[in-house]
């Protein structure tokens, strides 16, 4: 069992939660997304706007910059329901996704190798995140989202309408 700290929603404030087994907290994205979006035939989209206006996750941005990484705001709130986060440090590039329906963040190397990549995990998860794999992103999951042509995934309802990043 580990014990994890997650981010309140609507809050930068974080609070410590029960302790998880690792799957256990993975697999609790469905309560999160479910009480993000309200109704899942039709999603209540509004939980977007409020972490944007509450500048959810802006916190997170300086972590990355101390450690030498360079930080861009990618947030693209017509497909996104999270902060993306294009994060830099010499040859190395990665998209960084954090989610506003709940304490879940996915990262995707664009360029580089990947010792880079597990520094920033390593600061997702010092903050309460908990970093989701391929294999869980990809899994459908049932809910009406806008502008999607292929079944939603959990990818979709936790980050992004737009492809997941490969």
């Amino acid at each position: 069992m580990v014990a994890f700290t997650a981010i309140r929603p609507g809050r930068n404030r974080r609070f410590p939660l029960r302790e998880y087994s690792k799957a256990d907290k993975t697999m609790n994205y469905d309560s999160y997304i479910r009480q993000a979006y309200r109704d899942l035939q039709e999603p209540d989209y509004g939980f977007v706007r409020e972490a944007l206006d509450a500048g959810r996750y802006d916190d997170i941005r300086p972590g990355l910059t101390t450690v030498g990484f360079s930080v861009v705001d990618d947030t693209e709130p017509n497909t996104d329901v999270c902060r993306t986060l294009i994060v830099g440090k010499d040859d190395f590039q990665a998209a960084v996704k954090l989610s506003f329906a709940g304490p879940f963040a996915a990262v995707f190397r664009l360029q580089g190798t990947n010792e880079h990549l597990q520094r920033i995990i390593s600061l997702l998860a010092d903050r309460g995140m908990s970093v989701l794999t391929d294999d869980v992103l990809s899994q459908a999951y049932e809910i009406s989202l806008l502008d999607l042509d292929e079944p939603p995934t959990v990818y979709n309802a936790l980050f992004s309408t737009d492809p997941m990043p490969s």
